[in-house]
Order: C-alpha cells, then structure tokens, then sequence
C-alpha cells in the first residue's frame, strides 16, 4: 500500500502523493483507498455511500483535475455500473493499493 499523509509537509493539492503520482492517468483501476476519515477496499461491504450497506466490486481513479488536483473517484457496487462518486482533494487521499490484476505505475 503506498501511503500519502500530511505529515510529508505538503501544503499544496498538487504536491501530494496521490495527485503526483496519478497526474496525467485517468481510468486507473485500484485495489482500496482511504480518503479522509472513510476506507474503501474491494470486496469489502462498505456503508459510508448512500443506499445502505454494498459490497464493493470496483474502484477506479476516474481523472484528477490539473488545475484544483482534485480526484474524481468512481465505485462499482454489487455488480452494478458505476453509480457513486467521489471528488476529493488529493491532500485527503492517506492511502490506496492498486488492484489486483494491475501493476504500479
């Protein structure tokens, strides 16, 4: 797991592990994340989205906005399309694995 926390010294969206490391990437599949307070992992049943308690069967970095480094992140849930979506400062993304089948960057 590749961690990202404000205890680098980042004071800046766009120096922040997350938003360097995924700048430029779109569609990229991963493994869990942990953004703020509210942990996400694959296969896990998760209730911090809407509509009670799912289990997660996708994870994916949808794009990151080069201009605020904020993250749209997209999860897929009990087979569904993708239907819940986040956006989120980089600076709140501690933590994220890829998927299983995908190798780092």
């Amino acid at each position: 797991m590749s961690c990202c926390n404000k205890k680098e010294g980042v004071h800046t969206a766009c120096k922040s592990c997350f938003c360097k490391t995924f700048a430029g990437k779109s569609n990229v599949a991963l493994g869990a994340i942990q953004i703020a307070n509210q942990a996400f992992t694959l296969g896990l049943q998760q209730p911090p989205l809407p509509q009670g308690t799912r289990r997660i069967n996708g994870i994916t970095l949808f794009s990151i906005d080069p201009t605020t480094c904020c993250a749209k992140i997209g999860f897929q849930f009990n087979e569904a399309p993708f239907t819940e979506f986040i956006t989120a400062d980089c600076r709140d993304v501690y933590s994220f694995s890829f998927a299983p089948d995908v190798f780092p960057i």
